[in-house]
């Protein structure tokens, strides 16, 4: 009786290390193989250190196959009739089963991770704990991971179900985005679907995304820099290792009322056997969709619904074990789904509630952030901030504009965030027909002074300019330098004598510093000097220019193209002399 009431078992936990051996045998002498590799292509500890900050990312991959694996071994005798009645008959009650189970894990994952730890904290010398960080993060990602996969194991009665359900968890919210974002993003016009909140709800690409520290590695003197944790990826780890705890105990209750015969079922829990369902046959017409729409987008949609079809009828073969499953109730099945997703298709496109033709009023918005880049990054970067009620204006009006063109095509992007009074954003995105009068409204807000150089005024950047270099992709135009602080025997000995190309230094180098920062400025107040081709006639670039300035701390790079229709720049360098 004492035996039946045990949460652990020591002769199990003997059998699980001895019996799954080469599996956490295997893992150690990857994580091995793996050290002295980095290790050989970085001898320096700091140059370890540094990228030991990548590593912990990457290897969220590698703990959630192992924590799969190592679940679907110790786990495994449920799949079996045989094996699942004997061992239950034994004096062990389930919960020490599953904790016994549950500590063998915990040691596959501590054991070859705290000896790579001990390990690089050698090499790292000073920077050793790192290694023991490394350590703390690979053994909350396998809790997670583990107490997914347990939870999956306890739905299912066979592995091909668990690995399905286990996947499935682990990839679910991408899964649905690249479902919506390929048949509903399109109809709502001006919305993208937003990939980083996306990822942060799929733990295995979550944990692989972000980095929990941030280390420079200082080339000048060999040194790495610690420069602290990085919160938001620590708070998601956690709240990630806290709901692979709440798993395992979810898992703990299913296992308790675990119907043995359920042994070889694909789904063990049958309330989640109609989900399975449905997600498969949408898996299944979203793939054939989208394999059709490669070849011949004519017949996209048949070949949806032809996956529909392949998923329900071999998903019910899969749940019910048997090849005859084409009884009138399937093919209603059939009919619901396919007129469930058409319907919800057309709903959104008539978009009842207006999402696609919201304009926030100006007296809600506190600026308006634009930019003219396909990627959302430069929202966050180098965008043009706009606050005067006078351009938040324009831009509504410009919004509205698009909203009744209902572009798909163009060459230009309009990449446009209200932040608003009360705290929230509106995001949208647009395509803008080079030749459209939408585009001449834009290029004169992509031109302003700050938006092409990141200066407030040309004073700014006059005050920090070490030197400029143009390159002629015209003949008419000479490639030269400018150098504007150094004296010239210092200036060729750090940047080096370029053939052909004229060096203008001392008084008269700052004189035509000034006089061509001047001019890019005047062509930015006439509305002529935004960076994309498309805002221009012929799209036809006279020259690139270079900018080497002082941001304080260290010498940047400023690149400026140089248009045919720039025309107060291009005759400034029209004027320079040849030589």
């Amino acid at each position: 009786m004492k035996l039946r009431t045990s949460f652990f078992n020591t002769t199990v936990l003997r059998k699980d290390i001895t019996r799954f051996a080469p599996v956490w045998g295997l893992y150690t002498l990857f994580m091995l193989i793996v050290l002295f590799f980095i290790w050989s292509d970085e001898s320096e500890p700091a140059r370890f250190a540094a990228n030991a900050q990548y590593i912990m990312s990457g290897m969220g991959v590698v703990n959630f196959g192992y924590a799969g694996i190592c679940a679907l071994l110790l786990f495994g005798d449920l799949f079996s009739s045989k094996m699942t009645g004997t061992l239950h008959a034994m004096p062990l009650r389930r919960e020490g089963w599953f904790l016994t189970h549950l500590c063998s894990a915990m040691l596959f994952c501590f054991v070859p991770n705290a000896l790579g730890a001990v390990l690089a904290s050698m090499i790292l010398q000073e920077y050793c704990y790192l290694a023991f960080l490394w350590l703390g993060i690979m053994l909350l990602q396998f809790l997670f991971f583990f107490g997914a996969a347990s939870f999956s194991i306890q739905c299912a009665g066979n592995r091909l179900g668990a690995a399905a359900i286990y996947g499935l968890f682990n990839l679910l919210s991408v899964l649905a985005a690249f479902f919506v974002d390929t048949f509903y993003m399109p109809v709502l016009h001006g919305l993208e679907t937003d990939w980083e909140a996306i990822c942060t709800h799929s733990p295995v690409v979550g944990f692989t995304t972000f980095q929990y520290i941030a280390v420079e590695y200082d080339n000048m003197y060999g040194l790495a820099r610690f420069e602290g944790f990085l919160p938001e990826q620590w708070r998601y780890l956690l709240v990630a290792a806290s709901v692979g705890l709440g798993l395992i105990a979810i898992s703990v209750l299913l296992y308790r009322r675990r119907q043995l015969e359920s042994a070889g079922d694909f789904i063990a829990v049958k309330p989640v056997a109609p989900v399975f369902l449905v997600l498969y046959a949408l898996g299944a017409g979203a793939v054939l969709y989208f394999l059709a729409d490669e070849l011949a987008s004519g017949a996209a949609y048949l070949f949806l619904v032809l996956g529909f079809a392949i998923g329900i009828f071999t998903g019910f073969m899969l749940l019910e074990k048997r090849v005859n499953v084409f009884q009138m109730k399937k093919w209603m099945y059939l009919g619901g789904l396919t007129l469930a997703f058409f319907l919800t298709v057309t709903i959104v496109r008539i978009d009842p509630l207006g999402v696609t033709r919201y304009v926030p009023e100006t007296s809600q918005v506190e600026s308006v952030q634009l930019s003219p880049y396909p990627s959302d990054y430069y929202l966050e970067h180098e965008s043009l901030v706009l606050t005067d009620s006078q351009d938040i204006q324009n831009v509504r009006e410009i919004h509205k504009k698009l909203i009744q063109d209902r572009r798909d095509e163009g060459a230009i992007w309009l990449r446009l965030r209200y932040n608003l009074k009360s705290g929230a954003t509106v995001d949208r995105v647009y395509r803008v027909d080079s030749a459209d009068t939408v585009s001449n409204t834009l290029k004169p807000y992509f031109s302003r002074f700050e938006f092409v150089t990141g200066f407030q005024s040309p004073e700014e950047l006059i005050n920090r300019i070490e030197h400029l270099e143009f390159y002629n992709h015209h003949e008419a135009y000479t490639s030269f330098w400018i150098n504007y602080r150094d004296q010239e025997e210092l200036f060729l000995e750090k940047y080096g004598q370029r053939e052909g190309w004229p060096l203008f230094s001392g008084s008269i180098g700052k004189r035509y510093a000034q006089g061509l920062i001047e001019a890019i400025y005047a062509d930015c107040e006439a509305g002529n000097m935004a960076q994309l081709w498309d805002f221009h006639p012929y799209g036809e670039s006279v020259g690139g220019l270079t900018i080497a300035y002082y941001d304080g701390f260290n010498i940047e790079y400023m690149d400026i193209t140089v248009y045919a229709d720039c025309e107060n720049t291009v005759k400034f360098l029209k004027s320079l002399p040849k030589e």
